[in-house]
C-alpha cells in the first residue's frame, strides 16, 4: 500500500512539473507572440567600420536577463555566425538560419558579459553582447567570438557608431543616445551590458568584469560586506569613505534606488528616502550579478543610474566569493577599478594584457594612501550645526558629534523624545555646554582613530564633567582612547548585518550590523582602572573575540562598536538607545537631589 502511495506521489510531482513547464512555455509564447518580423536586410550596406567578428551566435534574450531566451523568429537558435558592422547597422549572418539585421537607430550598446541564455561562458574577454530594440523591447544578442582582439575593436567601433552613453536633451529633458536621436526613459531603463572593466588589487591579482554606474577609475581599500540586503544604506554610509566595497550577496540592484521625500503612501517619490546621507560615499562597488531592472514600487531610479549620476564606478560579473576568500586570507588592501579610457591598454591586448600593462595598473593602486593613518573625519562631517526635533513631547536634548553620522541615528533618538543638535567634528566642550544638553553622542565615521587626538581630548572633557555619553563605532574607539586603551587595524574588518555579539551585562547574544576596520585593544574579562574610574569591556564579538563595546563603571558613559541604529536591520540592539535615556534619567535625578 505504501509503495502505491509513493508511486502516486511521484506521478503527481511529474504531472505538476510538466504542467509548470507547459505553463512557462505558454507564457513565453504568448508574451513573444506580438514580436513582429525581423528588420529586413538592406540590398546594399556601407563599408565595414571594423573587422567582422566570427564565432558562435548563442542566443537573444530580453536585455540583461540571461534566462529569458527569445524563441520567436528563430532568435533562440544557436549557429555559427559572422557579425559585421557598417554605418547602416549590424548584420549577424548565421549559417543555416535567417540573418539578423539591426538598424543603427535600434542599437543601444555593445559590450561584454560573462554569459547569456542561462549559461556562464567563462571567456577571458567575455561574451560579445549587442543590446538593441526589437519591436520596442530591449534585447541582448550574444556571440562567442573566435578572436578577443577583433571583438574588442568591434565593440569600440560599435559604441562609436551608437554615440556613447546617454546624454540629456536640453530641449526635452529626456535621456537619449548621441548621434541616433533615439529616445530613452530616464532612470528606470533596464540594465544593459556596459564596457569591460577590471578590478586590480595591490598584490597584483586582477578580476575582470563589466562596468556599471560611472565610467572611469576608482581607488580605495577593498573590503567585503556580508549583508544580504540594505545595499543603498551601505553605499550612503559615510563610514565607507575611501573604500571599495565588495558585496557577497549574489545579486545587487533588485530593489533599485529609493530617494523620495514623501510619507510612504504611494509609489516612487511618494516614499521616504532610504539614504543614510545625501550622497554615495563608497569609492567603488564590486558585485557578482547586477539585477537587470528594479522590482520595487518604492524605487525612484535604478542603482546603476544613481551611481552614474553621482560619478561612482562599479564592476559586475566578478567572482565575489573567490575575491572575499582572498581578502579574508590576505587582508583588506588597496585596489582600483578601471573602465573606459583607463582600460584602453588592456582592451587592445585582447583580454590577455601584457605584464607591463597590468604592472602599470598595479603601480597606480600602490601609489594610493593606506587606510592606516587616514584622518577622514573632516571629509564627512557636517559643515554647520543643525537640529533634529523630538517626535512628540521632548524629554531630553543631546549634542551629536558628527564624525560621519547616519540619518537613522537622529531618528532613533527623536523616537525616544530627544532633540538632537548635530555638531561638526570641530565642536568644543564650550559649544556643548552652551547648548545646555543632557547628553553627548559620538557617531560612527571613517578613518584611523589613532589620528583623532582632538576628539579624544573632547571626550575626556565630557567624562570629567560627568555628562552622559553614548558612542557608536568610531565613537567607541574614541572613548576607548580617552580611557587609555589603544586601537589597532583588523586584518579584514567586520562588515555586514549578521555579526553575533554578546552583551556581557545580560549574557544575551545579539545579531548586529558592523562596519569597522579598526578595534579597541582592551582585556575582555577584566575591570580596568582608568583616569575616570573603573571601566570594562561590555560587548564582544563571538566570531573572533574583538572588543565590541565599553562601559564606564564610575562615569555615565558607554559605547558600542556595532550599529544599533542600522536602518536595514537587524534591530536586536535598538534597546541601547533606551540605555542612553536611562543614563540621562539617572543624571537628572542626581542633579535634583
Amino acid at each position: 500500500m505504501e509503495r502505491a502511495w509513493l508511486v502516486l506521489a511521484l506521478v503527481a510531482v511529474c504531472v505538476l512539473a510538466g504542467y509548470g513547464l507547459y505553463r512557462g512555455w505558454r507564457h513565453r509564447a504568448d508574451r513573444q507572440a506580438g514580436i513582429g518580423e525581423l528588420p529586413g536586410v538592406p540590398d546594399t550596406v556601407g563599408p565595414d567600420l571594423a573587422a567582422p567578428v566570427t564565432g558562435i551566435y548563442v542566443s537573444t534574450t530580453t536585455a540583461g536577463n540571461w534566462q529569458d531566451r527569445i524563441v520567436a523568429r528563430g532568435l533562440g537558435r544557436r549557429a555559427k555566425a559572422t557579425v559585421g558592422l557598417t554605418g547602416d547597422g549590424v548584420l549577424i549572418d548565421r549559417v543555416g538560419e535567417e540573418p539578423i539585421f539591426i538598424p543603427a537607430a535600434d542599437l543601444s550598446a555593445a559590450g561584454t558579459a560573462p554569459g547569456i541564455a542561462g549559461k556562464v561562458m567563462g571567456l577571458p574577454a567575455g561574451l560579445l553582447v549587442i543590446t538593441w530594440r526589437l519591436d520596442g523591447m530591449a534585447v541582448d544578442s550574444g556571440i562567442r567570438a573566435d578572436d578577443p582582439q577583433v571583438q574588442a575593436s568591434w565593440i569600440d567601433a560599435a559604441n562609436e557608431l551608437i554615440g556613447g552613453p546617454p546624454v540629456t536633451d536640453p530641449a526635452t529633458g529626456e535621456a537619449r543616445r548621441q548621434g541616433t536621436g533615439k529616445q530613452w526613459s530616464t532612470g528606470m531603463t533596464p540594465t544593459s551590458p556596459g564596457n569591460a572593466a577590471v578590478l586590480v588589487l595591490e598584490d597584483g591579482r586582477v578580476y575582470s568584469g563589466t562596468g556599471f554606474g560611472a565610467t572611469g577609475t576608482a581607488f580605495g581599500e577593498a573590503v567585503f560586506t556580508t549583508g544580504m540586503t540594505g545595499y543603498q544604506e551601505t553605499l550612503t554610509d559615510p563610514s565607507y569613505r575611501r573604500q571599495v566595497v565588495v558585496a557577497t550577496a549574489p545579486q545587487i540592484g533588485n530593489t533599485g534606488w529609493v530617494a523620495g521625500d514623501g510619507a510612504g503612501r504611494g509609489n516612487g517619490p511618494d516614499n521616504p528616502s532610504d539614504n543614510e546621507s545625501p550622497e554615495i560615499w563608497v569609492a567603488g562597488y564590486v558585485i557578482r550579478d547586477l539585477a537587470p531592472r528594479p522590482s520595487n514600487y518604492r524605487a525612484t531610479t535604478s542603482l546603476p543610474a544613481e551611481m552614474e549620476h553621482q560619478g561612482v564606478v562599479g564592476i559586475s560579473g566578478v567572482d565575489t566569493r573567490a575575491l572575499t576568500r582572498h581578502l579574508r586570507s590576505a587582508g583588506a588592501m588597496r585596489c582600483g577599478i578601471f573602465s573606459g579610457p583607463a582600460l584602453e591598454g588592456v582592451l587592445r591586448s585582447g583580454g590577455q594584457p601584457a605584464g607591463s600593462v597590468i604592472a602599470g595598473l598595479v603601480a597606480q593602486v600602490r601609489a594610493q594612501p593606506s587606510m592606516a593613518g587616514a584622518d577622514l573625519t573632516g571629509e564627512v562631517t557636517t559643515a554647520a550645526a543643525y537640529v533634529v526635533p523630538a517626535d512628540g513631547p521632548e524629554l531630553y536634548s543631546v549634542a551629536a558629534i558628527d564624525l560621519g553620522i547616519k540619518a537613522n541615528t537622529p531618528r532613533m533618538l527623536a523616537a525616544r523624545g530627544i532633540r538632537t543638535h548635530v555638531l561638526p567634528a570641530t565642536a568644543s566642550i564650550a559649544d556643548i555646554e552652551k547648548l545646555g544638553v543632557d547628553g553627548v553622542f559620538l557617531s560612527n565615521g571613517p578613518g584611523d582613530p589613532a589620528t583623532a587626538d582632538a576628539l579624544v581630548e573632547l571626550t575626556r572633557a565630557i567624562l570629567e564633567r560627568r555628562i552622559p555619553l553614548f558612542g557608536i563605532c568610531f565613537g567607541n574607539q574614541i572613548l576607548g582612547r580617552a580611557l587609555g586603551f589603544g586601537t589597532f587595524k583588523l586584518k579584514f574588518g567586520h562588515r555586514g548585518i549578521n555579526q553575533p555579539v554578546r552583551d556581557h551585562t545580560t549574557g544575551r547574544v545579539l545579531v548586529t550590523a558592523h562596519n569597522h576596520g579598526f578595534a579597541v585593544d582592551a582585556p575582555l574579562d577584566e575591570v580596568v582602572d582608568t583616569d575616570f574610574g573603573q571601566a570594562r569591556v561590555a560587548f564582544s564579538c563571538l566570531n573572533d573575540g574583538v572588543v565590541e563595546g565599553l562601559e564606564c563603571l564610575d562615569r555615565p558613559a558607554f559605547s558600542v562598536q556595532f550599529h544599533p541604529e542600522a536602518a536595514a536591520g537587524p534591530h536586536d540592539a535598538g534597546y541601547l538607545f533606551g540605555r542612553f535615556v536611562e543614563l540621562m534619567d539617572t543624571a537628572k535625578l542626581q542633579v535634583g537631589r
